[in-house]
Parts: structure tokens; sequence; C-alpha cells
């Protein structure tokens, strides 16, 4: 295990290049499966050497951390704080606080665990260290594999073979099944990816390298070109990991475990000193290229071909020079040569950034390179922090939150906004009704909780949501408000599958239930709305509207053609529920508007900002009210 292979620095060439074509727009559709093969590749190398040594008696955690310190933490810790030193220069206010909360996690190691709870992988998002979610997988499993391999030692290597044959089954039986359940939790969660690090840890348990004979070429020609056809025909859209990471995975490991004939064609292609180049400086470019890209994204709202490569030569020359100049004296001890003063460095430096990233948002300011009006109306026009709206909607008491109304009073509120964030969002918008017409309010919103009785969310604790949303009934109950307004991202309850019965069956027919939660709450009120909500943008469209807001040349960005998302049809619900479509805003051929010279109508990618809610719901919500 400890000889050198340049054909594995070979497919860390190919497999970073596939994910930073991916991030670049540049190509590969599917290129983030490069990250796939780089846990094959971990597992077979770091998890084989961990086999050898712990059943050759030989493990010591203390120079295992060393060793794996040496090799991941150097360039991380310069690359975030490199980042830490950049974001401020352009990240808004909010965002840039997003980015100390993510820099913790990953100082700590739980950047997957913040991630999936925060970010689609394939949201667009401008996110800098949303990368660094693989790293946490990575070092979680190793924090663990030592104790499994030590406790499993007194067997014979084929049972400790099948032990952890049987562990990356379990893990793969997980992906498989919560992929399509819990999707963004199966993507970056350990338990359902550990399989593919375990694949890479099986392949290094055979006796040798296989030599295929004759068949050698065929068999990594049709490996390799497996990985490749992987990162074409899947996508953003594909199921994944589950089945669709087996052959990727399968490949690498195939690859990993043959033998490379130096005669052969294809080993002198895959040891060339170009390509096995790349993958020497694989886990640098790996670090920088995202930040770079994610930093870009963010300023210019969206990333062309010729910005796309300029980022992507950026980040070569960054990486290179981080690979000549400071990981490689630091890795062989040409730099912080005893192991005392290395831990005790990066001890040191790990503590300054997580000291950094904790008080950082009370005095390091935002968006610098930003002119100032522009900053000044991201405040004013994107805010969704209005009337009290902090998004903590459960009190102390469980309470609504009242807008000129309050549970003291024994008078009914004359509206009832019930809803998840979608309806957090109306704030500005009901504020400013409020004090048109002076409608009372009480707001029951609770982010990732659709107004629908009697169903659970497969990624959310059953009783909260259960009791949640028997708590708004219990209000409407007592207080039987005039009008009851249902506000919800419906879209996404439908299309993902969220929704479960309290039984656990799945629910694939959601305005079906949203009728009898209108049947149950409609003897309680004169009048119930159904909401629909604004169209869903693709990565920050309230970013692209500054870009364009800072120099005012052109007509306005627009987003993705208008149509409207609400799965639901109006002449499904019962009679007397009104249906409320939003006023949206297009241009000639009939694509979204993401602004107008007054602010952003988008917060991020699904959420109206003040403006937006304004625009699109204002005039609407009040004439209801208005309405007897």
């Amino acid at each position: 295990m400890n000889a050198y292979r340049p054909e594995i620095d070979g497919l860390r060439g190919i497999a970073v290049w596939l994910v930073v074509l991916h991030h670049a727009g540049l190509a590969c559709p599917g290129g983030f499966i490069g990250v796939d093969v780089f846990f094959t590749i971990s597992g077979f190398l770091v998890g084989g050497r961990l086999l050898d040594s712990v059943r050759g008696h030989e493990f010591a955690w203390g120079r295992f951390i060393e060793r794996r310190s040496r090799r991941i933490l150097p360039a991380a810790l310069l690359m975030m704080t490199c980042t830490a030193v950049a974001c401020p220069l352009f990240l808004f206010q909010r965002d840039l606080d997003q980015h100390w909360d993510a820099l913790t996690q990953t100082q700590i190691l739980l950047a997957n665990v913040h991630f999936a709870d925060t970010v689609d992988y394939f949201s667009g998002d401008s996110v800098p260290l949303l990368h660094m979610w693989s790293l946490a997988v990575e070092e979680q499993f190793y924090l663990l594999l030592p104790a499994v391999l030590m406790c499993t030692q007194r067997f014979s290597k084929p049972t400790q073979q099948i032990g952890l044959l049987v562990l990356a089954m379990a893990s793969f039986w997980w992906s498989a099944l919560s992929v399509s359940e819990f999707t963004t939790m199966s993507y970056y969660g350990l338990p359902s990816r550990a399989w593919q690090l375990l694949a890479g840890t099986l392949a290094a348990t055979w006796n040798s390298q296989r030599d295929f004979g004759r068949w050698g070429v065929p068999v990594r020609g049709m490996a390799l070109l497996t990985i490749l056809a992987s990162s074409v025909y899947l996508n953003e859209d594909s199921s994944f990991p589950g089945w669709n990471a087996v052959p990727v995975t399968m490949a690498t490991a195939v690859l990993l475990a043959s033998a490379w004939p130096k005669d052969e064609w294809l080993s002198r292609l895959m040891t060339s000193r170009w390509i096995t180049f790349q993958g020497k400086i694989s886990y640098g470019l790996y670090l920088w290229h995202w930040p770079i890209l994610a930093i870009t994204l963010y300023r210019l709202g969206e990333i062309d071909t010729v910005t796309g490569v300029l980022g992507v030569m950026a980040a070569v020359g960054v990486s290179v020079l981080s690979w000549k100049y400071f990981e490689n004296p630091i890795r062989y001890q040409s730099l912080l040569t005893t192991p005392k003063t290395f831990l005790q460095c990066m001890a040191v430096w790990v503590l300054s950034i997580l000291a950094f990233s904790g008080s950082a948002d009370s005095w390091i300011p935002s968006g610098v390179l930003w002119p100032q009006e522009v900053r000044a109306l991201e405040n004013e026009k994107s805010d969704l922090n209005v009337y009290g709206y902090t998004g903590k909607t459960w009190t102390k008491d469980c309470e609504p939150i009242g807008i000129g109304w309050s549970p003291d009073t024994k008078a009914s509120p004359e509206l009832f906004v019930w809803g998840d964030s979608h309806g957090m969002a109306l704030g500005p918008a009901l504020g400013n009704i409020r004090q048109e017409c002076g409608t009372t309010m009480a707001l029951w919103n609770k982010s990732g909780t659709a107004p629908i009785l009697n169903v659970v969310r497969t990624d959310k604790k059953k009783s909260d949501y259960l009791d949640w949303n028997q708590k708004g009934l219990q209000f409407i109950q007592k207080y039987r408000p005039k009008k009851i307004l249902l506000a919800a991202r419906w879209s996404n309850y439908e299309s993902s599958k969220l929704l479960t019965t309290e039984e656990g069956n799945q629910i694939v027919d959601v305005q079906h239930h949203l009728q009898e939660t209108i049947d149950q709450i409609a003897p309680h009120t004169e009048e119930v709305i159904v909401l629909f909500e604004a169209p869903l943008q693709k990565g920050n469209p309230r970013v692209k509207f500054w870009s364009w807001y800072e120099q005012m040349e052109g007509p306005a960005p627009t987003g993705i053609p208008y149509v409207q998302q609400t799965p639901f049809d109006p002449s499904r619900f019962s009679e007397g529920v009104v249906c409320v479509e939003p006023h949206v805003p297009v241009d000639e051929a009939n694509h979204t508007m993401l602004g107008d010279q007054d602010g952003p109508y988008y917060w991020d990618d699904d959420h109206l900002s003040a403006h937006g809610v304004q625009v699109m719901f204002q005039s609407l919500l009040l004439e209801r009210c208005l309405q007897q």
C-alpha cells in the first residue's frame, strides 16, 4: 500500500477536472460524480492503510491524526483564511452571516450536516464553502473506521472483510432508500456515502493488484468510459447517490484494484507526466476552484463561458502555487518539521478562525465593493424581518404573531395567515395592509411546515410537525377568524414527495389532503383563501439584479419563463375556496422579471423580498381583505 502508483494520480486528475468543469458550467452535467471517485480513492488509500496498520498492531491515533492533518489541514485552512478575507468585500450582510456560520461548522467537521440543513447542492447558490461537505464526510469516516477496525481485529481477515462488506451494504441500502425521501441529507450525509469509501477499502483488501491479462485494457478502458459516461448522462435532476452512484463507484474500485502494466498504452496515458501532475494538484484545485467561482458568481449574478474559463485558470494558478510552496513543504516536513510543532500551529490556526468567525458579524463590514446605494437599498428592499418576523414563529406561549391583534383580546382577528416560510415572507405586505385598511391579523407560520393537517415531513420530527398544525387548528376553532389565508411553497411538497400520512404512507396528491384540511377549518371561518406561490428562480436572482442595478444598462434582468408553478387545480377545491395567483411581472417573451428600479423581487431562489411581496401580492391581498 505504500508504493507510489502514478495511475491513481491520473485518476485523481480526471476526477477533479470533472468537478471543476461541472461547477464552471463548461461541460459535464454530471461532473459532480468526480467527488464519488475521490471517495473511493480515499477509501482505497487511507482505509487500506488503516486496515494494514490495525491488523499489524501498528496503529497509533496520534500518528494517524498527524498524517491526516498534514495532508488536509494546511491547504484547507489557507483557503478558508483567504475566503474569510474576500467574502466581506462581496457578500451582503445576511449572506456574509451565513458564511460565518458555515466557516464555524467547517472547522468542527460538520459542514455536510450544516449544508444539508441549509443548501441544496444543485440550487446554484453562491456559497463559497459548499464544497467542504465532502471533506467533512471523509474525516467523519476516518474518525469512525479505526474504532471499527480495532474492535474487529481479533477476527480473521476474511471475517473482517465480510463485516466491512455488510457495513457497506447497509450504507448503500440507506442511500438507495433515502435518496427519494431525504434527498438533501442523502447527498450530504455520511450514512449514505460511507459505502463508497468502504468500496475503496474493500478493494484494497485484495491480496494483490489484479492482472486481467489480455482483457486488462478492455476492462480498465470500460471502467474509465463508465466514469466519463456518468459525467455526461447524469445531471442535477438525476436521483443521486443511490443506484446511480453504483457504476462510477464500482468502476473506480476496479481501476484501483487492477494491475497497470507499464507497457500498455492505457497505462502510459494514465501515468503521463501531464495527467499525473493534475492529480498532484487535485486537492488544491478542488479547494480553490469553488470559492473563486462562487464569489465570481455572486458578484456578477451569472457566469458565462469566458468568465468560467478565467475563473478556472485562476484556480489552477493558485492551486499550483499552494501545492509547490505550501502543501508539499508541510506535508513532507521541510516546514513545521516536528509533530508537536505542527499540531500546535494547526490548533492555534483553527482556534483563531473559530474566534474570528464567531465574532466577525459584529465588526466586519459587508459588501464593501458594492456601491453604497446598492447596499442601502439591499437592506431596505430585501428584508424579510419586518414586524417581528425573525423566523422564530413558535413563541414561548405558542401564540401567533399579531399585527393589530393580541391574544389578550377577546376579539377574533379578521385574517389568520397559516403557512410555511412563504407565509412568513408576506409580513411586509401584511403590515402595509394593516396600515392602509386597519385589518387585524394573526400569523401562524413555521419554516418547512405545510398548513395541512394530519401529515408529516419525512425529514422532520413527527410530533413537532403534527403538534404545530394541530395548534393552528385549535386557534381557528377558538377565535374563528373572519378569513383564513393558506400560504406555502406547494410545489415543493408535491414534487419532492416530502409528506406522508401519520402512518408513514407517502402522499402523492397534496391537493387532496389540503382539501381535507379546508373541510375541517371551513365551518369556523367565512372564507378560505389559498395563495399560490411566486415562480421559483435559479441561482441567486437577488444578486443578479444588483449586478444590473449597479450599472443600470439595458433592460432589467429576467429569470425563468413564467408558468404557474403551484400544482393545484382550482376546480378541484370545494365551492367557496378562493385561489389567489400572484401578479408576476414578465417581459415581452414571458420571462419573469427579477426586479425594477425600486429593488429586487426576490430574497433567494424561491422567497420574495419585501419589495417583491408588495409588487406581486399586496394589492391582491388588500382586495381580499376589503371584501366583506
